[in-house]
């Protein structure tokens, strides 16, 4: 995780642009250049901007919230001193928010709210007068050339003035997230051991990747808490006076903003629902943390099966609340298509019965501010009527959502859910903190206690296996890419190999710093040589060099050349048809989606037809209808009446209203359905993988795809695809509306669709690779703070909080700077697209004027408003629309990734054919037969044991011994199959390789090195499926000296409350209850104390004195008394017999072994193996 490959990038050339190229986004022009011709690369990533880095913002915003704190504190105790019962405020995450990030935020809305109402009110107003002309021949040419230029005019206006703001308040919202992130981080390494026991990794993890992130999609339209009225104000005023239609507007209006009681309705319940989703969606993300962390126990003990239960009941329980969710997203999604034509609908309607002729010109004018007000007051302002003024004034920053452009998401529930999220992080900010003495005697006592000494080892192993596994450096070019990790030792003291033997090491002017940042050196200067066969010792206080000198010698021996290098599986190139097809077959059959295709197509034929309905009524009150003082007289030779007109009109509009939540509540489920089936799919994989894929794959990278990529398929990818379905669908009817009003549109509409075309290519080339480099620059992020979590007493006795807080800083400011290109590019593509629309807007405008010189007065005006306003809802609509199909295709990576996931390598079957499978009294009595046994890690690499051949006869203590990496911990691998073995291994006669994985697994019990305990009770843990009664339970803990803590005792994430020593005795435990004929003890001891040690030894002696006993040895005094010991070396058996015939070998392994412990242990060693050999009893050998 050394963050300083991440500053050598390309300057951003954003940081030195002109306004010209801001404006324009020529300066993304570069990334986009490079991303069409090849994949990019974490390499091809600018440095991040000044304003945005981590460091910066998490340090701008910590003081903040410390000042909050502080400022808490005072009214606390002002509060206490003067005896008032009044509740004290608490510190508000908000108002730090508002402090930090407000007064930019501010000046943005400002100026977008000014040009927000001058466009708006005005172009429908230019619109109205050109339509005019097509009915007024009196009128001047000219005057309507000029209303044409106006409405032009506005047009383009409006994407130079969106397009700039949107990546401004993109980046407000990118910051606010980094900052909140760092605030996060900095929280975890401050607060206390109660507090970290109220809290999961897995909580954590989900605060990072899901509720921070709403902060991305939530920042986007600024203040409609304010322009929202005053819009509806100034629009009724101008529908009222200026167009003259009096009540009716009024009445148009209010049935418009009669949405806004039902959607601040669900947005409460989409706020309820995105709470309880947090929670569920903690205790899942939860769940497989303990699961990938401990997954190598859960196979030996065979526990995959229920623990699978276990995660796909804690899914089922959060894809309920999530499908609910989704249904008043449905909901609010659909006002889109149908909001607007109703409030049109009872104008038009209330406009006709008070006995008014209708026009073109009031018709689509009405249209056009319809649709302006259907985003202000519709969708945000509904949040403040069921809000306080201090509500209000505390949700001010966050209720800054927009549509994302007029046909984005409903904002209401990302409103909602950005409340939510709020609460959470404030919540998690509130847990108890070390203050700043505490965290300083921490760092500097000299003794540390018995129990941090256990944990310390346990964690500093977590954090090192982090380190070398989640860092990104290149990327290669194949179908399958990799994210290495590089660490380089140019840089470490030289090795010299001299003649007194290979072991030799000499360190010549040894420097080190910590984990390489700019910090005083640990060491410097040092010279020292040792000897074979000589023994130092070295001592020093806390932070004096001695572990930082070991560090160094540890590098020397084992990373003398090359470089470590792990991978993260990465496709590149577009997303295959396959993909979409898997995603649709997790919906449903056939079948189903094409009858959800259907109700999408209906929805379309059903609007569409209400808007070319609409322009055939005013054609007909036009020609047919004539207005008089006492009302409208119909003419009688009109096709169909006004009652008729009436009466379709209403039907029309009822059927669209329909069929459009219909069609939502039948695409929501099918993709709950796939999104659960996705997860079960992807979690059934994992849990059946091999092992190497976990030790090639950090727990952070895991969890990713748990988390934020199963988070965008539940919630982003649904309405990223209905956008695409119902944005293609309106797309293909304006073409058909325009094609009828004018058939020669059709040629600028082609030309316009092929460029179109190609400008999707273009930037899908590039958005598809700079978001597959985000989602695996993000996996750093949240394995850093895992890994953090996991180590911090290591952390804190080595008073390194400042370096892993700059190492966060490092993974965050990766992260954003693919984050900063990919909202950059995505605003470029949309600014250009519009830019393309406003040359189609024109010729769709200019053509009919020109049309007219030669077909003067045989022009509908009713067509030419709809096909002008239609043509106006392309600026936002088809950029919008072309960038979510570029999002769902980016959307589709995370479906990409979890079906990778779906298709690692899977372990043998987990059980025995009927022809294979072994009595259930097997094995009776625990005879081991090892004959030509071949074991690796992957098919192309080395074998790690070679040709091993021996016997364990039943009942035998066997130790097994050998320096590291000699093959002892590989020979477990072997006998529980949790890696490729070739040869034979028979236990009682039967060919292990030849039965289910569960049938061998649950008959071998064992104890490993490192203890996996999960949250719950004690007895949870014993036996985590009601396998037994209480009654043998008790027994085992009364066996390992446990019974004073009890069945019930509750405990913590990774047994962080116990002590490594007691956490080894539960496993103990479940030996015990387990009761099998073969028990592994896989260096059972190395972390525990000797009292523990010694109750282990003797509690194994007494209970499992009729069972085949296998022990890992770490220190040789345990596996003396043996009846044989296995020696072996790089793979193979070298010596197998009892230790005292072993020793008598003048130039044996085991010996030289002893020799080195010293010479008073050697002889005790000796002594104990003499003994048990003398007084041995096992005669079967």
């Amino acid at each position: 995780m050394d963050g300083k490959v991440y500053t050598e990038k390309v300057k951003n050339p954003r940081a030195g642009a002109n306004i010209f190229s801001i404006l324009t986004f020529s300066w993304v022009l570069r990334i986009f250049w490079v991303g069409y011709r090849r994949d990019l690369e974490v390499t091809d990533l600018y440095t991040p901007l000044k304003e945005h880095t981590s460091g910066i913002l998490g340090i701008k915003l910590s003081k903040a919230w410390d000042k909050e704190c502080e400022a808490y504190q005072r009214r606390l105790e002002e509060s206490t001193k003067s005896g008032s019962q009044k509740k004290v405020k608490e510190p508000s995450l908000m108002n730090v928010l508002i402090k930090c990030f407000g007064l930019k935020t501010l000046l943005y809305g400002i100026f977008m709210a000014v040009m927000e109402i001058l466009l708006r009110v005005l172009q429908p107003l230019l619109l109205g007068q050109l339509l005019r002309f097509f009915n007024d021949e009196n009128m001047d040419k000219g005057y309507a050339y000029g209303c044409a230029a106006g409405v032009i005019l506005c047009s383009a206006l409006n994407v130079f003035v969106v397009h700039p703001y949107m990546m401004g308040i993109l980046h407000m919202g990118m910051k606010i997230r980094v900052a909140c992130c760092s605030l996060i981080y900095r929280k975890t390494l401050k607060m206390t051991r109660t507090a970290l026991g109220e809290t999961t990794i897995g909580q954590a993890v989900n605060l990072l990747s899901n509720d921070v992130n709403r902060f991305d999609v939530s920042i986007v339209f600024l203040h409609y808490l304010w322009l929202g009225p005053l819009e509806t104000i100034i629009i009724t005023y101008v529908m009222y006076h200026l167009i003259e239609v009096g009540v009716s507007s009024i009445i148009g209006v209010a049935s418009l903003l009669m949405f806004i009681p039902l959607q601040a309705w669900l947005g409460k319940k989409s706020s309820e629902l995105r709470l309880r989703t947090a929670i569920r969606t903690d205790e899942r993300v939860r769940l497989t943390n303990e699961i990938i962390s401990g997954i190598q126990a859960i196979k030996m003990y065979t526990w995959e099966n229920p623990f699978s239960a276990l995660i796909e009941k804690a899914r089922k329980k959060e894809i309920n609340v999530i499908r609910w969710a989704s249904y008043i997203r449905g909901i609010t999604m659909s006002f889109i298509i149908f909001s607007t034509r109703m409030s049109l609908f009872i104008t038009v309607l209330a406009y006709v019965l008070f006995g008014y002729k209708i026009t073109a010109e009031k018709v689509f004018m009405i249209t056009a501010y319809y649709n302006s007000l259907r985003t202000t007051m519709t969708v945000f302002f509904p949040q403040v009527l069921f809000c306080s003024v201090k509500h209000i004034l505390n949700t001010i920053l966050i209720l800054i959502i927009y549509l994302l452009y007029l046909y984005g998401n409903p904002g209401i529930t990302q409103v909602a859910e950005a409340m939510v999220s709020i609460k959470r992080l404030q919540k998690f900010l509130m847990y108890d903190e070390l203050s700043p003495a505490e965290i300083e005697e921490k760092n500097n006592k000299e003794n540390v206690k018995e129990n941090n000494k256990e944990n310390i080892t346990k964690n500093n192993k977590e954090i090192a296996k982090e380190k070398n596994k989640d860092d990104v450096m290149e990327n290669n070019k194949e179908n399958v890419k990799e994210d290495l990790i590089e660490q380089k030792t140019n840089d470490y003291p030289t090795v010299n190999q001299s003649n007194d033997s290979e072991y030799s090491i000499c360190i010549e002017n040894g420097t080190t710093k910590w984990l390489d940042y700019e910090r005083e050196d640990t060491l410097q200067n040092i010279n020292i040589k040792v000897r074979p066969g000589e023994l130092i010792a070295i001592v020093g206080q806390v932070g004096s060099g001695k572990t930082s000198l070991l560090n160094v010698i540890l590098r020397e021996l084992r990373l003398q050349e090359g470089s470590i290098k792990v991978a993260e599986m990465r496709t590149v190139g577009t997303i295959s048809g396959q993909v979409y097809s898997n995603y649709f077959r997790a919906g449903g059959n056939w079948c189903i989606i094409f009858m959800v295709s259907m109700l999408c197509i209906l929805t379309q034929l059903a609007a569409s037809g209400g808007d070319f309905f609409i322009a055939r009524w005013v054609d007909l009150e036009e020609n047919y209808m004539n207005e008089t003082d006492d009302g409208v007289i119909e003419n009688s030779n009109s096709p169909i009446s006004r009652m008729e007109c009436i009466y379709i009109y209403s039907g029309v509009t009822v059927l669209t209203i329909g069929v459009t939540l219909i069609r939502s509540w039948a695409f929501f489920c099918t993709c709950m359905r796939a999104s659960m089936r996705l997860h079960d799919r992807m979690f059934r994989s994992i849990s059946r993988a091999t092992m190497r894929f976990f030790n090639t794959n950090t727990s952070g990278r895991v969890l990713n795809r748990f988390s934020k990529d199963m988070g965008a398929v539940d919630e982003m990818l649904p309405t990223a695809l209905i956008d695409c379905i119902q944005i293609g669908l309106s797309l293909l009817g304006i073409i058909v509306v325009v094609a009828i009003a004018n058939v020669w549109l059709l040629i600028p509409t082609v030309l316009v669709g092929i460029v179109f075309y190609y400008l999707r290519i273009f930037y899908l080339a590039t958005s598809r690779s700079v978001k597959r480099l985000e989602g695996i620059t993000r996996s750093p992020v949240f394995a850093h703070l895992s890994a953090t979590l996991q180590g911090l007493p290591t952390i804190r006795a080595f008073g390194a909080e400042a370096i892993l807080t700059k190492e966060f800083d490092n993974h965050q400011d990766l992260h954003s700077s693919a984050w900063y290109i990919f909202i950059a590019s995505s605003r470029a593509f949309g600014f250009w697209l519009d830019v393309f629309c406003v040359v189609y807007i024109m010729l769709v405008t200019l053509s009919f004027l020109v049309l007219d010189n030669f077909t003067r007065g045989s022009i509908d005006s009713g067509y030419v408003g709809l096909a002008i306003t239609q043509s106006i809802g392309l600026t936002g609509m088809f950029q919008w629309g072309m960038r979510q199909s570029a999002e769902l295709e980016n959307q589709m990576t995370s479906v990409e990734r979890i079906l990778e996931y779906s298709k690692v390598d899977s372990e043998p079957p987990l059980e025995s054919t009927p022809d294979k499978k072994p009595k259930s009294e097997w094995p009776e009595n625990g005879k081991i037969e090892f004959k030509n046994v071949f074991l690796r890690y992957a098919p192309l690499e080395p074998p790690v044991l070679k040709n091993l051949n021996f016997v364990i006869f039943p009942r035998e203590k066997v130790g097994i011994v050998g320096r590291t990496g000699a093959g002892k911990s590989s020979l477990i691998q072997a006998l529980f199959r949790l890696a490729d073995v070739d040869g034979l291994i028979e236990i009682d006669g039967i060919d292990s390789g030849q039965i289910g994985l569960h049938d061998l697994r649950s008959k071998i019990s064992i104890i490993p090195q490192e203890p996996f305990l999960f949250s719950g009770s004690l007895r949870r843990n014993l036996d985590p499926f009601d396998s037994y009664t209480d009654d043998p339970l008790w027994r085992a803990l009364e066996e390992v000296e446990l019974k004073e803590i009890g069945l019930e005792a509750h405990i913590n994430e990774g047994g962080s409350n116990l002590s490594v020593g007691q956490r080894q005795l539960v496993c103990l435990a479940r030996a015990i209850v387990r009761n099998n004929p073969i028990l592994v003890l896989d260096e059972a001891t190395a972390n525990v104390d000797p009292r523990t040690d010694e109750l282990i030894q003797t509690t194994i002696r007494k209970k499992f004195e009729r069972c085949t006993v296998l022990t890992i040895a770490h220190r040789l005094n345990t596996v003396m008394d043996s009846d044989r010991i296995l020696v072996m070396d790089a793979g193979n058996a070298v010596e197998f017999d009892h230790p005292h015939v072993l020793l008598q070998k003048e130039t044996g392994y085991l010996k030289s072994m002893v020799q080195e412990t010293g010479q008073a242990m050697a002889e005790a060693l000796a002594g104990v193996a003499r003994n048990c050999y003398q007084n041995r009893a096992f005669t079967a050998l």
